[in-house]
């Protein structure tokens, strides 16, 4: 891979999108074809062995769709980064599919229950508890405990 493409990835937190790359195009695409760099979304690319990580993930998400938001437990573990990272990342976009990896529905928040940490908007505590309540109630004890408060 050119030097100027690994600079470039590195910049960026580990995402390149075609149109940040100030190089010739024809490096990314033989990247691509050489294995060097994974594509996450049309024209959002990572390097291979990062490319299941979950804060990649994220941040091709947010490169693929920047009004995406994260939910369920992708959203808790944006909130609260306690324990192992979802294998899959879940979020609400009205412009991207699910794919190996993400999971997405096409479901209106309000930005009123969107909040953003590091970067990301992810929905509020209140909702994210919600979204995860299960038939025992677990995660919404855990959320109370935690101080959430249910408005």
């Amino acid at each position: 891979m050119h030097h100027d493409l690994r600079r470039a990835i590195a910049v960026e937190r580990g995402v390149l999108t075609r149109h940040e790359y100030p190089g010739p195009a024809h490096r990314i695409d033989d990247a691509v074809k050489g294995g060097q760099l994974a594509v996450l979304f049309p024209g959002v690319y990572a390097l291979p062995e990062f490319r299941s990580d979950f804060g990649v993930r994220a941040q091709a998400l947010l490169k693929a769709d920047p009004r995406a938001v994260l939910t369920g437990r992708s959203a808790w573990h944006v909130a609260w980064p306690t324990g192992e990272a979802p294998k899959d990342l879940t979020a609400a976009t009205r412009r991207l599919r699910s794919r190996p990896g993400f999971t997405f529905e096409n479901r209106p928040i309000p930005e009123a229950l969107v909040i953003e940490r590091h970067g990301l908007r992810i929905t509020s505590p209140a909702l994210t508890a919600l979204d995860l309540v299960d038939p025992t109630g677990c995660s919404l004890d855990e959320a109370l405990r935690l101080g959430v408060k249910l408005d």
